[in-house]
């Protein structure tokens, strides 16, 4: 269970900084401001970027709900999913060599080490079945 709520929270975070970064994509002072620094196409990245973290997060939150209401096949998404969003934070470490985005990182594989550490008994729980150790 804290695994899915670690993933809502890391969903509502990123849902709600895509979302930001698609409202300031449109405000022509920022596009001002970007062009004088000889920076091209911004407001495009800021849109596309925006708007894959948007249903990228919203995704995760769904797949969370699927989990926490006990469906195995939700948890497999919900690992894949986030373990592609880590690969992809990793990568944007290592061109940019800012370090800031190792705590995604370890927000998300700490979230899925939660979903998957005691699986077996929360699936059997929740689809009624009885665990024997």
């Amino acid at each position: 269970m804290a695994g899915c709520i670690l993933t809502w929270i890391g969903s509502a975070f990123g849902l709600l900084i895509g979302l930001l970064f698609l409202g300031v994509s449109g405000n022509p002072d920022l596009a001002e401001a970007l062009d004088a620094a000889g920076a091209e196409d911004v407001e495009i990245f800021l849109q596309i970027f925006g708007g894959l973290l948007a249903v990228w997060s919203l995704l995760a939150a769904v797949l969370a709900v699927f989990t926490f209401m006990g469906k195995r096949w939700a948890a497999v998404a919900l690992a894949v999913v986030g373990s592609l969003y880590a690969a992809l934070v990793m990568s944007g470490i290592v061109r940019s060599g800012d370090p800031t985005g190792v705590v995604i990182i370890a927000w998300v594989l700490g979230s899925l080490a939660l979903i998957f550490s005691g699986s077996k008994e929360w699936f059997a729980h929740k689809s009624g079945k009885n665990v024997s150790y």
